[in-house]
């Protein structure tokens, strides 16, 4: 089954079947096991689902296990705080009578404050300028004469029909040997239009906030996933939620990596809207495990 546009609209519309209790439908996406952003953005809809009159404004999680991506995810929500200003909501993914995940998420009601945040990268080519990733990756098959790594992962990461769309800036170097300074830069938007409410697109922006985080800490080593030298997996994630946004609407991801140790990454993430305004930021450690 190829996804369509509307896909992540579909995923983040969670059936409830009891009281704090969810279930979420699979992407479908040919992996082996559940992309993380997945249980990010699902998790974050559940959680959603309990509060009223209050937006995310912070998300701490763990993964846990690997996930089966042949069976349904059950969100168990435990209501932690309700406050006048904030509410906590800890949600617990659940497959096969096991967690798999876990989250924190924090609400918090609408009040004025000091307003300011770090500029937007200048100089920066419009995403209409930008090649899309899926079609670079389809040059360099052609360019290869079908000898490139890309053929063993096509299934995935061509064939299907991601609901999300991505545009780098500087081009595309995931299969490159050679180091280079561990930075990313790039335009990228769900692919079609999803409700106009604040959870579904807070819950959006998680779900795409997993993708392609963890390859800015290989970067500085010449790395890649593509060679069969390296595999790697999310270990946590966290997300802190500025302003509203709207991630229908092209965004700029910047991410960097400051450390990466004793087989772990550290990577940091920052959305800007289109207008330059800082919208959301987002951390993540992952393990980088040399193959045998």
């Amino acid at each position: 089954m190829k996804a369509t546009p509307t896909d992540i609209a579909r995923l983040l519309d969670l059936e409830e079947i009891d009281i704090d209790l969810f279930r979420g439908e699979q992407s479908h996406i040919p992996l082996p096991q559940v992309y993380g952003g997945h249980v990010l953005g699902q998790s974050m809809a559940a959680a959603a689902k309990t509060v009223n009159d209050m937006a995310p404004h912070s998300m701490h999680a763990y993964f846990l296990s690997t996930g089966d991506v042949g069976a349904p995810i059950l969100y168990k929500v435990n209501n932690t705080k309700d406050g006048r200003s904030f509410c906590v909501r800890r949600v617990v993914a659940i497959q096969h009578a096991k967690p798999i995940f876990e989250m924190t998420a924090s609400f918090h009601a609408k009040e004025p404050g000091p307003d300011f945040h770090i500029p937007m990268p200048l100089d920066i080519p419009e995403p209409e300028e930008l090649l899309s990733d899926r079609d670079a990756r389809l040059d360099i098959i052609k360019a290869t004469a079908g000898e490139s790594p890309y053929q063993y992962v096509s299934e995935w990461l061509i064939d299907y029909e991601w609901p999300i769309e991505t545009k780098r800036i500087g081009g595309l170097q995931e299969l490159s040997e050679a180091p280079r300074p561990p930075k990313q830069m790039m335009w990228i938007k769900a692919q079609s239009a999803l409700p106009n409410n604040t959870a579904t697109h807070t819950a959006a922006l998680a779900y795409i906030s997993d993708l392609e985080f963890l390859t800015v800490c290989l970067q500085p080593h010449g790395l890649s996933w593509f060679n069969g030298s390296v595999k790697g997996a999310s270990l946590d994630h966290a997300m802190w939620f500025h302003r509203p946004v709207k991630v229908d609407e092209w965004l700029l991801y910047v991410h960097d990596c400051p450390n990466t140790a004793q087989g772990r990454g550290l990577a940091r993430g920052f959305f800007y809207n289109r207008s330059g305004e800082l919208v959301a930021s987002t951390a993540q450690e992952g393990l980088i495990r040399y193959m045998q």
